[in-house]
């Protein structure tokens, strides 16, 4: 079974969560055993999932830092510079991809650790729920995505702070690591404004029936205006209504789609409670700009899954509050259901380029891995 790696891993924390009852063991224990399992677990992974090839095909011809300064290699590359440079770097100290992927695991393991120890989310459950919503794909797969989303859930303690200079210093680091990181730069003026009960309702509730109408409404435009727009907008619509045949109102039933609604709603319910401290005001906005971009773009799937995935760290803090705001019983209701879905999500793995590797216990090569992929 594929997912079995997976599966051990969540419950492994799950366990542990309620292993730990005490204060004191959480303090002296529980960050150390919580990050030397996700070490061992990410930095010593194999060739696993599909985008480490391409990882590793360029780590291993992009020259170190001092050639890429005084050569004209950034002009004629498309990865973005921070990532290059940043591996330009790393190549001083090896040309191992194992070794680089190692250190590269360790940094991003810290970016992970600053943040959440910010918003107090550090405890095993937690990482459950990391895990679980996106952390482990972009964990494995996205290195310069991961990248950006760590350095920018690191720059909101600066929003509570009113540091604007670091705030969009680390932005602009976040960009030169993925270009779809400029939507951060925006996001400030939203962080400050104050936000009631009814515009958050409201705001969702909008999102949702974009999702049903956008179709209609392309439609409109397309025949009123579509001679006269521009190429490349008559191409992007055509696009989208070609990919729109396939929409139907079942679609909006999926297990995701569901998870979103529901969370929103007690998002919505418990709001008065995420109020009273400054970073559950910070959680409830990045939801509810993740919650929206999804729904906006929800007609045009590759663009609605990447654009709302830059946010999707939201759920690493949004549910461990809201978690933490219940009574003790409804803790553990809530605990066992978000188990439940955890699980659920981690058990869809299961295609062949998905079965986990470690190099401590033995790996594929990157030539056998591939050839095993291909099967």
């Amino acid at each position: 079974m594929i997912a079995l790696p997976y599966i051990t891993l969540v419950l492994v924390f799950f366990l542990r969560h309620y292993a730990s009852n005490s204060v004191l063991v959480y303090q002296k224990s529980e960050k150390l055993f919580i990050y030397f399992i996700l070490w061992i677990f990410f930095a010593f992974r194999g060739y696993i999932f599909t985008d480490c090839f391409n990882y590793a095909f360029f780590f291993d011809h992009v020259p170190n830092i001092w050639e890429i300064i005084n050569s004209d290699y950034l002009k004629y590359t498309w990865w973005e510079p921070g990532y290059v440079c940043y591996c330009g770097f790393l190549k001083l100290f090896t040309n191992d991809f194992l070794t680089f992927q190692i250190i590269d695991a360790t940094i991003d393991l810290f970016l992970l650790h600053k943040a959440l120890e910010y918003f107090d989310s550090e405890r095993a459950l937690n990482i459950v729920i990391f895990l679980a919503m996106s952390g482990m794909i972009a964990f494995i797969d996205l290195f310069r995505n991961i990248k950006a989303i760590l350095l920018f859930f690191n720059a909101l303690r600066y929003i509570n702070e009113k540091k604007i200079i670091k705030y969009y210093f680390l932005c602009l680091i976040a960009i030169s690591f993925h270009k779809s990181a400029v939507i951060y730069l925006i996001c400030y003026p939203f962080f400050c404004i104050n936000m009631s009960r009814k515009s958050f309702l409201y705001t969702g509730i909008l999102s949702i029936l974009v999702a049903f109408i956008s179709r209609p409404l392309f439609f409109i435009v397309n025949t009123l205006f579509g001679s006269i727009l521009p190429p490349i907008i008559q191409k992007a619509i055509t696009s989208y209504m070609l990919e729109q045949n396939n929409f139907s109102a079942a679609r909006m039933l999926t297990f995701g789609v569901l998870e979103k609604i529901i969370t929103f709603s007690l998002v919505y319910i418990n709001f008065e409670k995420f109020t009273k401290e400054k970073i559950g005001i910070i959680a409830m906005k990045l939801f509810l700009i993740y919650f929206s971009l999804y729904f906006l773009f929800f007609g045009f799937n590759e663009v609605s899954n990447r654009v709302s995935l830059i946010f999707v760290f939201c759920y690493w803090i949004i549910i461990p509050l809201l978690i933490r705001k219940q009574t003790k019983k409804n803790q553990l209701i809530y605990s066992i259901c978000i188990l439940s879905y955890c699980l659920l999500k981690i058990s869809l793995y299961h295609q062949p380029v998905q079965r986990y590797e470690n190099w401590l216990f033995g790996a594929s090569s990157y030539k056998e891995r591939q050839a095993y992929n291909e099967t």
